[in-house]
């Protein structure tokens, strides 16, 4: 095999690399959208939840970035960028139920897996709660069964578990424009969907 023959074999290997990362991608990145509708409807189920706000990479339009391995980068060949994890927003009036929200984010994974073959890891999902009306950060959904769990570092943060399974983070803000419209898309409202009909 001639140099040049074996050069083309190389760069077609590499280009159908490429084209399988990018494949591998967008199926990431849809299925979290699924998913984010899918755990959606299970946590407007739950008492107290007021709305529910996709936001982060999987809320955006997909941005084109180069294939994470260095050797493939060389070709200049673009490909979709990877979401890394998911993000939710959810106004909730009744801080009581956070342990039924979790129970509906962790069922949700199980019952989606067994739908599609496709799972994705609870600690990949971040539950953001917010306060209604206020739009202020309250914590985080907690990935935790036990609250206050003293084995867990997590638990150690200053007023994490003062409200049970709610975590909270050291030094952490959430961005003041992390739910701008532009930003995000409402998946849930429950003062919408009790308006009346205006046809």
């Amino acid at each position: 095999m001639s140099d040049l023959n074996a050069w083309d074999e190389c760069e077609q290997g590499a280009r159908d690399e490429i084209a399988q990362e990018d494949r591998y991608n967008r199926e990431r990145n849809r299925h979290l959208r699924d998913i984010a509708d899918w755990i959606a409807a299970a946590m407007a189920t739950v008492p107290g939840v007021e709305r529910i706000v996709l936001f982060g990479s999987v809320a955006r339009p997909p941005t084109m970035t180069l294939p994470h391995a260095r050797r493939l980068r060389r070709f200049g060949i673009q490909i979709t960028r990877k979401c890394g994890d998911l993000d939710l927003a959810v106004e909730m009036s009744d801080l009581t139920c956070l342990r039924a929200l979790q129970r509906a984010r962790n069922t949700t994974v199980g019952e989606y897996l067994r739908a599609t073959d496709y799972g994705i890891a609870q600690h990949m999902i971040d539950v953001f709660i917010i306060e209604p009306g206020t739009g202020n950060y309250l914590g985080r959904l907690c990935e935790f069964n036990r609250c206050p769990n003293p084995g867990k570092w997590e638990c150690r943060v200053p007023s994490c578990g003062e409200t049970r399974h709610l975590q909270q983070h050291a030094d952490f803000t959430l961005e003041a424009d992390a739910l701008s419209p532009d930003r995000s898309v409402v998946l849930f409202d429950r003062q919408a969907s009790h308006e009346p009909n205006s046809d």
